[in-house]
């Protein structure tokens, strides 16, 4: 609870006052309004705007039509939920790693405050931001190792819908969590274990 309140308390004013605005979120917001009106995107825009991409844009106009929020008040929501979602799995990937609640405590502040990349992710309507909360489920799922006895397929599948998911909301996203992956099997090859 403390981490989401942390979360929303470093970025949810400023996200508040400024509506989201990363500098591009109006043009992201037309086309969560394109996408409301007309019920339909189109991937055949060159990809000047990450359109060719578009989880974050749907998922936002479904929230829209939902809820009934307009469209500014759609990308302050996403913006915070992102916000409060990103600081609840990485906890749960901190945890997951030190077995400590201080310790994975520690490593969200850290986290958070130390990387400008981060704390800038945070307070922005952008698919670069929706990939990273994608990337954090699937730290977290990746983590989970020790604890998910016998839940092996449900996390093997968990792991192909992130990595599904990252690839339509972006792309560098789904290529990080394929390094990860690669990493992980290299780890295991060099040390004479078996990948499993």
């Amino acid at each position: 609870t403390l981490v989401a309140v942390f979360a929303l308390v470093t970025s949810g004013l400023w996200t508040i006052l400024a509506w989201g605005n990363s500098g591009e979120a109006p043009l992201y917001a037309a086309q969560v309004e394109h996408i409301n009106e007309t019920h339909r995107f189109n991937l055949e825009i060159p990809n000047f705007a990450y359109f060719q991409f578009p989880a974050l844009f749907v998922v936002s106009s479904a929230l829209s039509q939902v809820t009934g929020l307009s469209t500014w008040d759609t990308v302050v929501t996403v913006v915070l939920l992102n916000g409060v979602l990103i600081a609840t799995l990485l906890y749960l990937t901190f945890y997951n790693v030190t077995g400590s609640p201080r310790l994975a405590w520690l490593g969200v502040l850290v986290l958070l405050q130390g990387n400008i990349i981060i704390a800038k992710m945070l307070s922005n309507f952008h698919p670069g931001a929706f990939g990273f909360l994608l990337y954090a489920g699937f730290l977290a799922v990746v983590t989970s190792g020790h604890q998910a006895q016998g839940r092996f397929w449900q996390n093997r599948l968990l792991m192909i819908v992130l990595l599904a998911g990252a690839t339509t909301a972006h792309f560098v996203t789904s290529v990080a969590m394929l390094v990860v992956i690669a990493g992980m099997v290299s780890v295991r090859w060099l040390s004479g274990q078996r990948p499993q």
